[in-house]
C-alpha cells in the first residue's frame, strides 16, 4: 500500500510531485502460524511448563507410596493427587498416567517443594508419560493435577515403566528437550530480550542434538533460530540459518521440513523485494506440503504466493491463492493464520478501490488477532488500516493508529515493523505539510533498512526524501535520489514503484517546463502502472499528463486526462487526492473562461480540505497543513474576483473577502476558542501527569543548557541539549493534541468559523474605524476596504512586487547604514505606499485603520508609511520637505484577522476587570559580573567570561540580540510606576525578575502587565521564542531565566494589556495562512485582550522615553492603549532626538483597539 504524491504549483495548474511508498506490513511468509510446530520435538500444549515452581499441595507425608505395578485412583476436577517414590541420586524414572477423561498435568517435586530438572512429559498411546532424573537421593512426590475446574471425577492408572541408573545419553536427551521447551516459551513471549534468550537456549540444544545424532531435531532447531532472527529483522542472518536448515532436511529426506525451509527462504526474498526468487522457493514448497498432506503448510504457502501476486498488482491471481489458503485455514481452525490471510485479502481490495470490502476484511482480521492476543498481527493490521485511512485523507486517524503500532513494535522488538512505521509516519506528516518532521523520520529509518537489507524500504525512503528536495527546488539532488530509488525498484522487480518513480522524474521536468521530456516519463510510468493495474498510480500519472497537456496548450487532452483521474480517485475513495485534480480542472476551466464551473470545482476541493483539517488534533499540524493548501484559497479568490468584474452586483467580492478571512489565522481562532473551556477536565490523569513531567523536563534541560554555556566551549554538548529540548517540545505538542482528542469539553466546543462580512461590520467596526485587509497572490494581490456599512475591493500588484518593496522599506528603517537616511526612508516608503495604499487613499478619511496584513506586510510598520495623498515632492531636500506619515492622520491597529478581534470580544467582553492596575518587570540581571551580584568572592571577568561570551556568541548569533544590561528599563519602570497608586501596582527588579514571579498566579490580578527586557526570536521553532529574565541568582549561580512561548501559553491572565517592551516581540515564524506565530499569540491565549509589541531591535533609551510617554497618555490622559501609543509616537516623531522612525515605529498594538 503506497500513499500518494505531493504536488508543486506550476504557473497554471498543480503537479503531483511524488508518490511516497509505504509498506503495508503483514504476517505473510512464515512469520507466524507455521505449517507445523516450530520445533516438532515439542509436545502438545498440555505439556508442563518447566519453569521452577513451588508446590501448592499438602505435605509429601500424605502422599500414597508408588508401587512397582499399576496403581489406580480417582481424581476430581481441580484436585491434585500425590504419590511418593524413593529415588537414588542420578536414578532415571519413567512412568505413565493413563485413563482419566479430564485433562491432567504431571510434575515431580523434590522434598523442598521445587520441581526437578531435567524432566520431560508428553502424551502417548500409554497416556501421559513423565521422564526424569533424580538430582540426589531422597523421596520425591509425583503430583497429578486435574486442570479443569468443573466436571465429573475420573479414574486413572499410574504405571511405573522403568527405573534405572541414568546414562549420559539420558541426561543429554532430557536436557536437550528442556532447552527446546524453554526456548519455545521464550520465543512465545515475543520481546526482543526473550528472542535473544531463545536463541541461546536453542544454540545449546543444537550441541546436544549433535551428540545425540538427532539430525531431525538439529534441522528444526536451526530453522527455529532462523525464525527468531527473521522476527527481529536480522534478515541476512535469518537467511543463513534457513539455508542451513534446508541442507539438513534435504539430506535426511524430511519433506515437510524441506517445504517449511523453502517457505521461509521465500519469505526472505519477498522481504528483500526479489519477488521472482520468492515465488521460485514457494512454488517448490507447495507440492511438497501437498505430497505429505500437510494442510497447515499448504495453507501457509497459498497465502504467501497470493500476497506476492498482490504486491505485483496481479489482483485476480492474488485473490485466487489467498481465498484457497483462507478456506484451508478455516477448515483447520487456524485462527492465527486466518487473521493473516484476511489481512492480506483486505490489502488487495484496498488496492482495487473496494474500500467497504477492504475495511470489512481488516476488521475481521483485527478481531481475530485481538482474540488470540497476537501483538505482531495486531500491529500489522493496524498499520494497514492506518495506510487505508491516510489514502482517504483521514490523516489524524492514521497518525493515531501509527502511534499505537509503534508502541507495540517497540514492545515486541519488531525492528522491521518500526522501520515501516517510521516511513509511514513520515509520509503522513508530509501530507500534513510538516516536511521537517517527515525528513527526520525518513533519515531515522534509512540506516535501519541498511542493517536489515530491506531494499523495498530503502527505495521508498530515497523516493520520499527526493520528493522533499524537489519541493525545495533542490532539483539536482532530488533527481539523483529518484534515479537511485528507480534502480532499486528495477532490481527487485517492483513495477508499480518503478512507474511511480518515473512519474516523479517526469514531474521534475514538468517543473522546469521541459514538457516533452515530462510527457515521455509520464507515459512510460503510465504504461507500467496499467500493466500491474495499480489504479492509484494510474490516477496520479493521468492527472500529471493533464497538467502537462495544459501547459502545452492542448486543453482537450488536458481535460480528458483530468476527468479520467478524477473518476478513478472517486472510485477508489481517494477524496483527498481528488482535490489535486479538482484544482487542475478549476485552473483549466478558468483559462477557458468557464468561471462558474471553475468556482464549483475549487469549492468542492476546499470542502475536502476543510474536512481533513478539522480532524487534525495538533494545532501545529493544522497550521502546517493549512499552509500547504493556500494555493487553493488563492485560486478561489482569483476566480471570485474575476466573477466580480463580470458581475459586480452579485456579491462575488464579498465572497472573496470572506474567503480571505477563512484563509488566515484559523488556528489562532481555534486556540482562543479553547480559553472558554477547561479542556483538561475529564482527561485521563496519566496524560495530565505526562504533560507536567515533560514541562519539568523542559525546565531542567533549559537550566542544563545555560550551565553548559558557562563551561567555555559548549557547542557540541549544547547542541545535544537543544536537540533534546526540540524533541521534548515535539512530545509536548503531541501530548497537548492527545489532551484535545480525549477532552470531553474540547469535543463539546463548536469549532469557531471565520466571520461573514455582515458579522465583521456589526461586531468589529464602527463609524470611526475602517478595515484594510490584504491578500497577496502570485499574479495579483487584493485589498478589501470595509466600513460598517460598505465594502470596496481593489486589485494590487503581485506578491513578489509587494514583498520586495516591503523588505526594502523595512531594511531602510532598521539597517544601521540607512535608518537615519531620511531621503531613502521617504523614497522607498512612498513607493510602497503608492502600491498598497494609493488606490484607496480617498477612502481613508481620518478614521482608525485596522490593518490585516499578509506575507511580508505583517512586518511593515504602517505608521511610518507616507500618506499616499500627502507625499508631495519626495525628491525635495529635507527638512524643507517632510511627507505626512500615516500615523499623523490615523490611529493604526494590526490584526491577524478581523475574526480574531470578534472572538476576543466574545471571550473577554463579559470578563470582570482585574482588581489591580499594573505589574511591571524590569532590569533583570544577565551576568555574574553584574554589580548587583553579591557573593563572598566576586568572579573575575575572565572567570565569568565563559558564560557571558557564550551567551553573546551563541544566543546573539541565533537570536540577533545582545544580553547586555538594559539600564534604561529601570528608569522606564520607575517613571511608569509613579503614575499608579502603590496599592494598585507590583514591581519586580533585578533578581526578582525570574520565572517564579513571571509565572505567578498573582499576575491574574493585574490589568496591565509590562515586561522591559530582552526578547528572543526563533523563527524556525517559535516555541523557543520568549523573554529573557534574570539568568543568575544573587550569589552568581546560573538559573533558567528564559520564559519560552510554550510557557506563556500556560499563564493565567486577566489582562487588558500586555506590553512587551523588548526587541522583536512582534515577530515569530511566518506560516502562510496563519501569519506570525509568536509571543502575541501566546499572550492572547493566556488572557490578554491586546498586546503591545515591537518589530525590530529597539534602542533602549528611546524605548524608555516612548514607554513613559505611552503610559502618561494612557493612565494620565485616559486614552485607550492604541490611541495612547499613537500620541506617544507622534511626540517622538516631532522631537529633535527621536524623529527617525527607527526609534518609535517598531511598536504597535495587536488586538482590541477600544
Amino acid at each position: 500500500m503506497k500513499p500518494a504524491m505531493k504536488r508543486s504549483p506550476l504557473p497554471f495548474s498543480p503537479t503531483f510531485l511524488f508518490r511516497l511508498a509505504t509498506i503495508a506490513a503483514s504476517a505473510l511468509l512464515g512469520v507466524r502460524g507455521l505449517p507445523e510446530p516450530l520445533l516438532a520435538v515439542v509436545p502438545p500444549e498440555n505439556g508442563t511448563n518447566f519453569a521452577q515452581k513451588t508446590a501448592q499441595t499438602s505435605d509429601a507425608d500424605d502422599a500414597t507410596p508408588l508401587g512397582e505395578g499399576i496403581t489406580t485412583g480417582t481424581i476430581a476436577p481441580g484436585a491434585t493427587e500425590l504419590y511418593k517414590v524413593a529415588l537414588d541420586a542420578q536414578e532415571y524414572i519413567k512412568l505413565a498416567v493413563g485413563g482419566p477423561e479430564i485433562e491432567i498435568e504431571l510434575q515431580l517435586m523434590a522434598s523442598d517443594g521445587t520441581a526437578i530438572a531435567p524432566i520431560h512429559t508428553e502424551t502417548t498411546a500409554d497416556g501421559h508419560v513423565l521422564e526424569a532424573i533424580a538430582p540426589s537421593t531422597g523421596t520425591y512426590t509425583l503430583e497429578i493435577t486435574a486442570i479443569a475446574a468443573t466436571g465429573e471425577a475420573s479414574e486413572y492408572q499410574v504405571r511405573l515403566i522403568e527405573r534405572r541408573s541414568a546414562t549420559e545419553a539420558d541426561r543429554d536427551r532430557l536436557t536437550y528437550i528442556q532447552f527446546v521447551r524453554e526456548g519455545m516459551e521464550l520465543f512465545e513471549r515475543a520481546t526482543l530480550e526473550s528472542y535473544r534468550e531463545a536463541i541461546a537456549k536453542w544454540e545449546a540444544a543444537i550441541v546436544l542434538a549433535e551428540r545425540l545424532g538427532d539430525r531431525l531435531g538439529q534441522g528444526l532447531l536451526v530453522q527455529g533460530i532462523g525464525k527468531v532472527y527473521h522476527e527481529i529483522g536480522e534478515i541476512d542472518t535469518a537467511l543463513t540459518y534457513y539455508q542451513k536448515a534446508l541442507e539438513i532436511r534435504q539430506e535426511i529426506g524430511d519433506l515437510s521440513g524441506t517445504a517449511q525451509s523453502l517457505n521461509n527462504i521465500g519469505a526472505i526474498y519477498w522481504f528483500r523485494g526479489d519477488y521472482q526468487r520468492a515465488l521460485e522457493n514457494l512454488e517448490r514448497s507447495l507440492p511438497l506440503y501437498q505430497q505429505v498432506e500437510n494442510t497447515w503448510g499448504e495453507a501457509e504457502v497459498l497465502n504467501n504466493i497470493g500476497q506476492i501476486y498482490a504486491d505485483l498488482r496481479e489482483s485476480d491471481r492474488a485473490l485466487e491463492y489467498l481465498n484457497r489458503g483462507l478456506a484451508l485455514r478455516q477448515e483447520l481452525g487456524d485462527r492465527r493464520g486466518e487473521g493473516s490471510t484476511l489481512n492480506n485479502i483486505a490489502g488487495v481490495y484496498s488496492h482495487l478501490g473496494e474500500n467497504e470490502t477492504a475495511l470489512d476484511y481488516y476488521q475481521q482480521a483485527l478481531a481475530i488477532r485481538r482474540e488470540i492476543q497476537d501483538p505482531q498481527g495486531i500491529a500489522n493490521t493496524l498499520t494497514n488500516l492506518a495506510v487505508f485511512y491516510a489514502i482517504q485523507g483521514k490523516l489524524q486517524k492514521a497518525l493515531d493508529l501509527y502511534e499505537q503500532v509503534l508502541q507495540l513494535q517497540q514492545t515486541i522488538g519488531d525492528r522491521l515493523g518500526e522501520t515501516v512505521t517510521y516511513i509511514n509516519l513520515g509520509q503522513t506528516y508530509l501530507d500534513l505539510g510538516d516536511r521537517e518532521r517527515a525528513l527526520a523520520l525518513f533519515e531515522r529509518a534509512l540506516p535501519m533498512t541498511e542493517t536489515t537489507g530491506y531494499l523495498v524500504g530503502k527505495g521508498a525512503i530515497l523516493n520520499n526524501i527526493a520528493g522533499i528536495y524537489a519541493n525545495e527546488n533542490q532539483r539536482d539532488r532530488a533527481l539523483s535520489l529518484y534515479r537511485e530509488a528507480l534502480a532499486i525498484a528495477r532490481q527487485i522487480g517492483d513495477r508499480a514503484e518503478e512507474a511511480n518513480i518515473l512519474g516523479n522524474i517526469g514531474s521534475q521536468y514538468l517543473n522546469q517546463q521541459k514538457l516533452e521530456q515530462a510527457l515521455d516519463y509520464y507515459q512510460q510510468g503510465l504504461s507500467l502502472a496499467r500493466e500491474v493495474s495499480d489504479r492509484q498510480i494510474i490516477a496520479i500519472l493521468t492527472a500529471n499528463l493533464g497538467t502537462t497537456y495544459q501547459n502545452l496548450g492542448q486543453w482537450d487532452k488536458a481535460r480528458q486526462n483530468f476527468n479520467q483521474a478524477l473518476e478513478i480517485n472517486r472510485q477508489l475513495g481517494n477524496f483527498g487526492k481528488a482535490t489535486f485534480v479538482l484544482f487542475g480542472l478549476a485552473t483549466l476551466d478558468r483559462q477557458q473562461g468557464d468561471l462558474e464551473m471553475a468556482l464549483e470545482r475549487i469549492e468542492e476541493a476546499l470542502n475536502e480540505i476543510e474536512d481533513v483539517r478539522s480532524q487534525v488534533n495538533s494545532e501545529q499540524l493544522r497550521s502546517l497543513f493549512f499552509a500547504e493548501k493556500q494555493d487553493y484559497y488563492e485560486l478561489y479568490i482569483d476566480i471570485l474576483m474575476e466573477l466580480h468584474q463580470r458581475h459586480p452586483d452579485k456579491g462575488y467580492d464579498i465572497k472573496a473577502f470572506e474567503a480571505s478571512e477563512a484563509a488566515r489565522a484559523r488556528s489562532l481562532l481555534e486556540i482562543l476558542n479553547e480559553t472558554q473551556a477547561d479542556i483538561r477536565a475529564g482527561v485521563d490523569p496519566q496524560l495530565l501527569d505526562r504533560e507536567t513531567e515533560i514541562k519539568a523536563q523542559l525546565d531542567a534541560r533549559e537550566r542544563q543548557r545555560i550551565e553548559l554555556l558557562a563551561l567555555g566551549d559548549p557547542r557540541q554538548q549544547v547542541g545535544k541539549i537543544e536537540s533534546e529540548i526540540a524533541r521534548l517540545l515535539e512530545e509536548y505538542n503531541a501530548v497537548l493534541a492527545d489532551i484535545r482528542a480525549n477532552s470531553p469539553r474540547y469535543a463539546a466546543l463548536t469549532q469557531p468559523q471565520p466571520l461573514s462580512l455582515e458579522q465583521i461590520q456589526r461586531e468589529v467596526l464602527d463609524d470611526e474605524t475602517i478595515l484594510l485587509e490584504y491578500f497577496l497572490g502570485g499574479a495579483r494581490s487584493y485589498l478589501w476596504v470595509v466600513t460598517n456599512d460598505r465594502i470596496a475591493s481593489y486589485e494590487l500588484a503581485s506578491r513578489e512586487t509587494i514583498e520586495q518593496q516591503a523588505r526594502i522599506f523595512s531594511q531602510a528603517l532598521t539597517d544601521p547604514r540607512y535608518r537615519f537616511n531620511t531621503e531613502r526612508i521617504q523614497g522607498v516608503g512612498a513607493e510602497l505606499s503608492e502600491t498598497i495604499l494609493a488606490p484607496v487613499a480617498e477612502e481613508l478619511g481620518d478614521r482608525r485603520l485596522l490593518v490585516v496584513g499578509d506575507g511580508a506586510l505583517q512586518y511593515v510598520p504602517f505608521a511610518a508609511l507616507p500618506h499616499p495623498n500627502r507625499t508631495g515632492d519626495r525628491f525635495a531636500t529635507p527638512p524643507a520637505y517632510r511627507p505626512v506619515l500615516l500615523i499623523e492622520e490615523h490611529e493604526i491597529v494590526t490584526l491577524p484577522s478581523a475574526s480574531t478581534l470578534a472572538l476576543l470580544r466574545r471571550d473577554f467582553g463579559g470578563r470582570a476587570i482585574a482588581p489591580k492596575r499594573l505589574a511591571i518587570f524590569a532590569d533583570p540581571v544577565f551576568s555574574a559580573t553584574d554589580e548587583r551580584v553579591v557573593t563572598g568572592r566576586r568572579p573575575t571577568v575572565e572567570e565569568d567570561n565563559s558564560l557571558t561570551t557564550a551567551l553573546l556568541e551563541r544566543s546573539a548569533r541565533m537570536a540577533g540580540v545582545d544580553f547586555a544590561r538594559l539600564p534604561y528599563t529601570r528608569s522606564e519602570a520607575e517613571a511608569i510606576l509613579s503614575l499608579v497608586a502603590p496599592n494598585q501596582r507590583e514591581a519586580a527588579f533585578d533578581f526578582e525578575v525570574n520565572k517564579n514571579s513571571a509565572t505567578s498566579d498573582r499576575l491574574s490580578q493585574y490589568q496591565i502587565i509590562h515586561f522591559a527586557t530582552h526578547g528572543i526570536l526563533n523563527s524556525e521553532q517559535p516555541e523557543l521564542s520568549g523573554l529573557v529574565l534574570s539568568l543568575v541568582e544573587p550569589d552568581g549561580d546560573v538559573q533558567n531565566g528564559f520564559l519560552r512561548l510554550h510557557e506563556v501559553y500556560n499563564l493565567n491572565l486577566q489582562a487588558e494589556l500586555v506590553v512587551l517592551s523588548a526587541c522583536e516581540t512582534g515577530l515569530g515564524r511566518q506560516i502562510r495562512g496563519e501569519g506570525i506565530v509568536g509571543l502575541t499569540r501566546g499572550f492572547m491565549y493566556a488572557g490578554a485582550k491586546r498586546v503591545a509589541v515591537s518589530l525590530w531591535s529597539v534602542d533602549d533609551r528611546a524605548t524608555a522615553d516612548l514607554m513613559v510617554r505611552f503610559y502618561r497618555q494612557m493612565l494620565g490622559g485616559d486614552r485607550a492603549p492604541a490611541a495612547a501609543l499613537r500620541a506617544a509616537q507622534l511626540e517622538l516623531l516631532n522631537s529633535e532626538e527621536w524623529r527617525s522612525p527607527y526609534y518609535w515605529a517598531a511598536f504597535g498594538i495587536q488586538g482590541e483597539w477600544r
